[in-house]
């Protein structure tokens, strides 16, 4: 915390300003005779030119006002030969008791070493100003004599833009930044150290260093554009866009990190917090690139909601990856992966594992999230292989995800291992629909540690090796796929592939409580998915598109007289045995009592029979994500 050792130290400075203000060149030839002439507190105003000056403000609080950045240039080029021969506001003033408040308005800051530099100030404010080819615009540097640092600095409707770099803040207790565009920097856009930090409507465009470094007891970031920047930082821990860090609550919403990175560079966005949560809501994440990760690196408590993370591709991992706390779980949820993953032939990338997310460690939920056509050399969607780790998706949606490259390929969709024992997955009221690691194993899952399955529904996914699951066979695991629907051969089996392979692994899939179905006809959906010949990757979100050609994932609600109603056994449910979601209940459902459409659960159909008893509960559930809904005491086709 900055704030017991700023309060401490240093008086503001006492206002005894003139009545009037002062006018460059009007009453004084140089801005520098106008700050000579100047007392504590008062306005010069600067009249349109280019005034090529390195200014000497003697600790004083001033404000200076231009006629706005296309007017009013102040030059840190001496001699007009392109080079910066200094800073062109310069407060030398380290170990300075007296705390100056300093007001820039309307002025331009061109090729200098820095626009503003100081060592103390009680407040700086900056309006309507622009910053070019400057090594700093604004900077604070680090003191080995004295503490340097301001109790604030607001900007706002300003530009850093050029070579050099934008604010460089060692410590004030708050930033705040509006309306500004960050562009073509060299160096880093924002490195700042604070309790306070907040950063609204404003955009970092083609940045290539290390991009925004912000450390701060909490923050947000609002309604922001960060777009083709490229950096890269020496130790390989930045980002190119954004980092942040923080031991407080952070922000971050209705921001679009789009087309950020390389084949090199850094995570377009590095986040990372203390014991609050980290909140990343209403954002857009497309088209970045990366080393290791793409879109976000996270560590700590995040709730991820009504995100989209398109088109990103990494070496190594998908558009998040992340370390969660081990207590608090972290949220995804009402989130769209989708078309992650690739590049090639032979620009590389794929990645090797997790096309939509990577949890390396921690607890994860899961819910109402979409994962469409994505990729990776292993688990297409998303891949636990991390340590302490375990994890529960819920009324979620797999479609049309691949994993693979030449050589190998496994778990069209999820992978679950790492090298805890301990590490858990349960999955439940979710869809798996056309997922595919053909030549390998698990068209939809791979397990290698425990795995709990409850209420989905498995159409049309691939592989020589468990078209559903394949257990690996160097970890104790448990598939508990029950009361669940899968379907082998819904399409066109591929070579007769089982269903699961086991390996000798554990495997209870509770037959009399699940639907494994010859035909796809007799399950009773509504609509059956077809993919019209192209293959699975129709738009999941438009299924009533071209639905007669190429509806790739149908309509999965059950019609009446569907064998799936009322055909699972409460009492075999899977229970929460592992507390999954870390809330201290061992013995809740995992499925719940809604389903993926977010109707209640059992429901008895008067109009079907039931195979089990009902278990204390209002009703035997359903097979599958969907409960069939009867009306008035007769079912109604939908």
């Amino acid at each position: 915390m900055l704030r017991p050792a700023l309060v401490a130290i240093g008086l503001f400075s006492v206002f005894t300003s003139h009545s009037e203000p002062l006018f460059v060149p009007g009453q004084y030839p140089t801005i520098q005779a106008a700050i000579d002439a100047s007392e504590h507190g008062d306005e010069i105003h600067i009249a349109p030119g280019i005034y090529r000056e390195l200014l000497d403000p003697e600790n004083k609080s001033l404000t200076l006002i231009g006629s706005g950045p296309e007017q009013t240039i102040l030059s840190g080029d001496l001699d007009g030969d392109t080079l910066a021969d200094g800073t062109i506001l310069n407060y030398q003033n380290e170990g300075a008791d007296v705390l100056p408040f300093i007001t820039l308005d309307g002025i331009a800051f061109e090729d200098s070493d820095a626009g503003l530099r100081m060592f103390r100030a009680a407040y700086l404010d900056i309006s309507n100003c622009s910053f070019t080819r400057c090594d700093y615009g604004i900077i604070l540097p680090y003191s080995q004599y004295a503490d340097s640092f301001t109790f604030g600095v607001d900007v706002r409707g300003s530009s850093f833009q050029g070579t050099g770099g934008g604010m460089y803040l060692t410590r004030t207790l708050s930033l705040t930044i509006e309306d500004c565009t960050f562009n073509n920097m060299t160096r880093q856009t924002i490195y700042v150290n604070t309790e306070a930090f907040s950063l609204s409507r404003s955009t970092f465009t083609r940045g290539r260093d290390a991009g925004a470094s912000v450390y701060t007891a909490s923050g947000s970031i609002q309604d922001c554009v960060f777009e083709e920047n490229a950096g890269r930082s020496a130790n390989g821990h930045g980002s190119n866009a954004i980092t942040m860090s923080g031991s407080g609550e952070l922000k971050l919403v209705r921001n679009v990190v789009r087309n950020n990175g390389d084949q090199s560079s850094e995570v377009a966005l590095r986040i990372s917090g203390g014991d609050e949560i980290i909140t990343i809501s209403d954002c857009t994440f497309n088209g970045n690139r990366g080393n290791n990760d793409s879109a976000v690196h996270a560590t700590g408590i995040l709730h991820f909601d009504n995100c989209s993370f398109t088109h990103n591709v990494a070496n190594n991992v998908g558009p998040i990856n992340f370390n969660a706390a081990t207590v608090t779980p972290s949220v995804i949820s009402n989130c769209v992966f989708e078309s992650n993953g690739e590049i090639q032939p032979d620009n590389t990338y794929l990645p090797r594992g997790g096309g939509g997310l990577c949890l390396e460690s921690g607890v994860l939920v899961i819910r109402n999230t979409l994962f469409h056509n994505n990729l990776a050399t292993t688990a297409g969607a998303v891949m636990f292989g991390g340590y302490n780790m375990s994890c529960t998706i819920e009324n979620s949606q797999f479609h049309g995800n691949r994993s693979g490259s030449e050589r190998y390929s496994s778990a069209g969709a999820i992978y679950v291992g790492g090298v805890s024992s301990s590490n858990s997955l349960g999955l439940t009221n979710s869809v798996f629909i056309g997922n595919n690691a053909e030549d390998g194993y698990g068209g939809a899952i791979v397990a290698s540690r425990r795995t709990l399955v409850s209420n989905c529904t498995f159409i049309g996914n691939k592989s020589k090796n468990g078209t559903i699951a394949y257990l690996e066979s160097r970890h104790s695991t448990i598939l508990n796929l029950q009361p669940s629907i899968f379907d082998s051969c819904i399409a066109v089996p591929i070579d007769n592939a089982p269903i699961f392979t086991a390996n000798n692994e554990t495997l209870d899939y509770g037959a009399e409580s699940n639907l494994i179905a010859d035909h796809i006809q007799s399950v009773g959906f509504v609509r059956i998915p077809t993919h019209g010949g192209d293959g699975f990757g129709d738009d999941p979100r438009t299924p009533d598109f071209d639905e007669s050609v190429n509806d790739d994932y149908g309509d999965l609600r059950l019609l009446p007289g569907s064998p799936a109603i009322d055909a699972g056994g409460n009492a075999k449910l899977p229970r929460d045995i592992y507390d999954l979601d870390r809330d201290g209940d061992f013995d809740e459902l995992l499925v719940g009592f809604t389903d993926l459409a977010g109707n209640p659960r059992f429901v008895d159909d008067p109009d079907a029979p039931n195979l089990f008893d009902s278990a204390g509960l209002t009703g035997p559930i359903d097979l599958g994500p969907y409960e069939f809904q009867p009306v008035a005491g007769r079912p109604l086709r939908r």
